[in-house]
């Protein structure tokens, strides 16, 4: 078997740049099926397909990470605006029950005339 030995030097020179993307995890993904928070509260159910994530960072953000959801009739929605299924039931739940507290508040008023 040969063998081969080098020798010398070797000179690089040049520059170069390079990009850092940071990992960014988002809650929801292209896909998911979520329900409007604001909405909920007021004991309706509306829900949401997300189409696509629209990651913002910038001087206005003062460099956090903001999340805009687009769903598929391109309304733009925050992260803080969106929940799952089981939480909108609950919110609903509890707007229906405050909505019967005062049903039933109004009915006593009632009787007592």
């Amino acid at each position: 078997m040969p063998s081969y030995t080098g020798q010398g030097s070797v000179a690089l020179n040049g520059c170069c740049t390079y990009y850092f993307i940071p990992r960014v995890e988002y809650k929801y993904k292209p896909g998911d099926i979520v329900y409007y928070k604001p909405k909920a509260e007021q004991g309706k159910l509306e829900k949401i397909v997300i189409k696509k994530v629209h990651v913002v960072r910038n001087a206005q953000t003062y460099g956090k990470f903001v999340f805009m959801y687009v769903d598929t009739l391109n309304s733009l929605y925050n992260q803080y605006d969106l929940i799952w299924e089981q939480e909108a039931m609950l919110l609903i739940k509890a707007y229906l029950e405050k909505q019967i507290k005062i049903y039933r508040a109004a009915i006593q008023r009632c009787d007592l005339w």
